[in-house]
Order: structure tokens, then sequence, then C-alpha cells
């Protein structure tokens, strides 16, 4: 584990204090050599990880521990394609777009550009992969296909030697539609199914170039939902003209794995707003401490817009926290305030109460 700069100071420190007196007739440049020998001696001595991360890295992985591999969804560019395919201009609104980058830390899209066989550069991307898929993958959602499906170069081979068909546990590989750039030069190769026991890789979609909204956007979690667990292509359809996706959305039957996906999306969003709310709490705490102290030295009330530096870091969480939590604090502050005016005290009510029965 890296060291804190409290830490780091105090390691400096110790290294300078244990360099003996220098008696010789040493230059400028031994001395700060010798300076920062003692330095890296020293932090050398307090680097500690423990064994499972100097496994990794004897192994040559990164810091990172996962319990699954993941893959790449390009659910900006399915959701894109879905607005401007299926929404009309009166409904497809900014407050819609507002909802899908409303995130803290959303992975940007990586596109490759391709070649076909005359060398010529062929731009294509997931969903192109997914809308120009085999007939014999029309059943699958786009979240299954990035789970299930990849892209892969034909054999420059003629003659395969073994396919599905001749040999057990070879993968079945399909053919892309005469539409797609890249038809004659690569195919789609299942990894994944099941149902056949297929199951060379298990992968993790993870939502790329967009956040996932929330339930309570009915338009818009109807519509991400639909984008990516009812299967649709370019000769399918994902719902006609007149149909209303909050509609469809609670009509379809929808399996199990997907419900399931469903559900955990939807509890990222209730764990970050519990993240959310505790850090508004501890923010407010603070916040009446510096209450107290500003009336002791009668200044007044610190407000969340007021002057002064906990006013400008109350406001920095406010623009990170979420609708809800927002909404929190600004309760927890209004009561704040109340109490601090006597408002919601018993005397302040008792001596209303006497004011009222005093005869005119």
């Amino acid at each position: 584990m890296g060291a804190k700069t409290y830490e780091m100071l105090t390691l400096l420190s110790r290294a300078v204090a244990r360099i003996p007196p220098d008696t010789s007739n040493k230059t400028v440049a031994e001395s700060a050599k010798t300076l920062l020998q003692k330095c890296l001696s020293q932090f050398s001595r307090q680097q500690q990880i423990h064994a499972q991360q100097a496994a990794r890295y004897l192994s040559g992985h990164d810091d990172s521990i996962s319990s699954h591999k993941t893959v790449a969804l390009m659910s900006s560019i399915a959701i894109a394609y879905v607005k401007d395919k299926y929404l009309s201009p009166e409904t497809n609104d900014a407050s819609s777009e507002s909802v899908f980058q409303n995130g803290e830390d959303i992975e940007q899209p990586r596109l490759r550009i391709s070649t076909n066989r005359e060398g010529e550069l062929v731009e294509t991307n997931q969903l192109h992969h997914y809308l120009y898929r085999s007939d014999a993958l029309s059943h699958m959602s786009f979240y299954e296909f990035g789970r299930c499906v990849e892209l892969q170069p034909k054999s420059q081979s003629r003659r395969i030697k073994h396919t599905h068909e001749t040999r057990l546990g070879v993968l079945r590989r399909h053919a892309l539609k005469a539409s797609h750039p890249l038809h004659a030069t690569h195919e789609l190769l299942e990894h994944t199914n099941e149902s056949r026991r297929d199951v060379a890789r298990e992968l993790v979609p993870r939502i790329v170039g967009t956040s996932i909204p929330r339930s309570t956007h009915k338009r818009v979690w109807a519509l991400f939902m639909l984008a990516h667990f009812k299967p649709f292509s370019c000769d399918i359809p994902l719902f006609a003209e007149n149909d209303i996706p909050e509609e469809m959305l609670e009509a379809l039957k929808f399996s199990d794995a997907s419900l399931i996906v469903m559900k955990n999306w939807e509890a990222v969003h209730e764990c970050e707003d519990e993240r959310d709310a505790d850090r508004l709490r501890k923010q407010t705490q603070r916040t009446a401490a510096s209450s107290v102290r500003d009336k002791n030295t009668q200044k007044g009330p610190l407000m969340p817009n007021g002057p002064g530096d906990e006013g400008d870091e109350i406001q920095d969480i406010l623009n990170q926290c979420s609708r809800a939590g927002r909404e929190e604090f600004a309760i927890n502050q209004a009561i704040l305030l109340y109490r601090e005016a006597k408002w919601l005290s018993s005397e302040s009510n008792l001596a209303q109460n006497a004011d009222n029965l005093t005869p005119a």
C-alpha cells in the first residue's frame, strides 16, 4: 500500500536525521546523492504489500482483482440508434440526454476501424454486428449478444477441418448478412451458449458510453431496458411507431437472467443513494458544528451558499450528489435553521401562546 503524505514527510525526516555528520570534504552533488539514497532506502523499508498482490505482480498482472472478466457493451451507440430511429423529435428532448449522462464514472466507448480485402477503411462497431447478425441469432438480445458472441476474421484456409456439425465441442460460427461491410472477411463466433453447454468463457457485460438510468424515469428506463433485452435487428424493429415503450416494457416477459440484471442495475443506484446520503449526513453535522461556532462569534449561521470555505466545500459536494441526496440535504438544512431560530423549541411555542392570550 502506498504511503500517505504525512507518512512520506515522516520518512524523509527520519532519513535526514540518520545521516551522520559529514567530516569529509564532499561536494554538494555527492552529499545530495547520499541524501537521496537514504530517502529511497527509507521508502523501500516502509512499502508493504500482501501476498496476493505480490503473486499478481510476479504473474505480470495489475492491481485490480475482479470476480469475473468483463466485456464492453456499446450501450451509448445502441441508445443513440434507438432514439434516432424510433423516437420522434418531440419526445426525444434534452432532458432524456441529461439522464443518460448522469454519472460520476462513465467509460468512454472505443471504436475500431477495420479494413476489407481491398484495404479500404471500414467503420464498424458492436451495434452493426448485432443488427446484421445471422438469422440463427435473431432470438438474441443486445445484452446477450455482447456476452456470448464476438467478431472474428474468417480463416484464410480453404479447407476447414472440423465444424460444430462434424465434431463435438467445436464452437458455432455464424455469417454476417450481406449488408454488413465485413461480411466477406469476418464472421461471428458464438463462444457461450448455456443450453448447448458451450461455455468457452464467462463474461459480464459492462455499460460503456452512458450511465444506467433510474426506474423512476419511466420513458428513459423503458427505452434502456428494451434496447438491451428485447431482440431487434435491421429486419426486426424494436417497436412499432404507435407503440408506447412504457406499456411494452410492462407487457413483455423477460427471462429470469434478464430480470436479475435489471434488479442488479437498480441495486447499484440504491448503493449510490446510500453513499450520497451518508456524505450529506456527515457534511450536515460539520455544518451544524460550524454554525454553533459562528453563532458564538456573532457571525450568524452558515448557509450552504454563503461565504467561507465551509460553504464552498458544501457546494462542491452538492454538485456531486444525486437529486434525492440534494433534497435530503436541503431539508436537513432547513430544520437546522429552524432550530437555531427556536421555532421548533417548546419555549418559543409557549411564548407565542402567551402573547395570543394577552388581552388587547
